[in-house]
């Protein structure tokens, strides 16, 4: 059994109201064991790694990755999402959704049937971040706010075509994200929630009634607060303000610098504190281009 001591850094625990200074991390077999005091003994037969005062923080999850896979031939989803799976590791991510993006009705199912089977076949990798899972960004969307979604792909919700797709991922289906004004609204929230989906509102230009509404009827998260939505305004605050004074929802953020101001972000870290979720929204293009959605 593999056992490897961290030593001499600074342990980032998001659990601890401050950095661990002197502290070591045993792992075994890919596996958080033990935190090491500081002038503890290290255990027997662990191989010792000095961080020689860097960080040591746990991987992080990425619950909005698009990566290569939205821009993959229909028929060839596995060397796409095995890479997606690598390169994301490299940045530090060990778990992630891949998200998919707003598609035509005789692509949706075919496409996350396809995905589901590759990321099954992922499950044992041990060199490559965990998928944990589709996360469906459309196309119950508003067509007043598809962001950078295909406009023709994004339509009201259809019950049948819902369970279909639904059907096709074999439970691989963990996220959805949805616009609640979109006609068929409620039977996807309930649908969703009847197969344990998470409920995502987003790429919506719902009101702060209409958006309260929602997280009444069982929507509990908020796909990138602040993008593909409308403003906030003292006298209508919309589903940002909605998003903000809800105690049941948590939201995720793009942190980059540019797509939200950093008062913003400050604002929603203070409101939302350990519901917010930072995601990257990362897409990764061919060479040269390429079509979103392509085959």
């Amino acid at each position: 059994m593999e056992r490897i001591l961290f030593q001499n850094g600074r342990l980032l625990d998001p659990e601890a109201s401050d950095e661990r200074e002197g502290f070591g991390l045993l792992v075994e077999q890919g596996r958080i064991r033990a935190r090491i005091g500081p002038g503890e003994a290290a255990p027997e037969s662990a191989r010792v790694v000095d961080l020689a005062g860097r960080a040591l923080a746990p991987g992080f999850i990425d619950v909005h990755f698009h990566g290569s896979l939205i821009f993959d031939a229909l028929d060839a989803p596995a060397a796409s999402l095995r890479h997606d799976a690598a390169s994301i590791l490299r940045h530090g991510s060990t778990a992630f959704l891949t998200t998919t993006i707003a598609l035509g009705r005789q692509e949706l199912g075919r496409r996350v049937e396809a995905i589901a089977r590759a990321a099954d076949e992922l499950a044992e990798a041990t060199e490559t971040a965990s998928v944990l899972g589709i996360h469906l960004e459309g196309p119950w969307i508003s067509g007043q706010a598809p962001g950078a979604q295909p406009p023709d792909a994004i339509r009201a919700y259809d019950a049948a075509e819902g369970r279909a797709v639904l059907d096709a991922g074999s439970g691989c289906v963990k996220m959805v994200t949805l616009a609640p004004e979109v006609p068929g609204c409620d039977a996807l929230v309930a649908e969703l929630e009847r197969r344990g989906v998470v409920r995502a509102m987003g790429h919506t230009r719902a009101g702060a009634e209409q958006a309260s509404d929602a997280f009444d009827r069982g929507v509990r998260h908020v796909t990138h607060l602040f993008n593909a939505m409308g403003s906030f305004h003292h006298r209508e605050p919309g589903a940002i303000g909605a998003t903000l004074a809800d105690e049941r929802v948590s939201c995720d953020l793009i942190c980059d610098g540019v797509h939200v101001h950093p008062a913003a972000v400050r604002t929603a870290a203070r409101a939302k504190r350990d519901q917010l979720i930072l995601i990257t929204d990362r897409i990764d293009p061919p060479e040269g281009g390429g079509v979103l959605g392509e085959g």
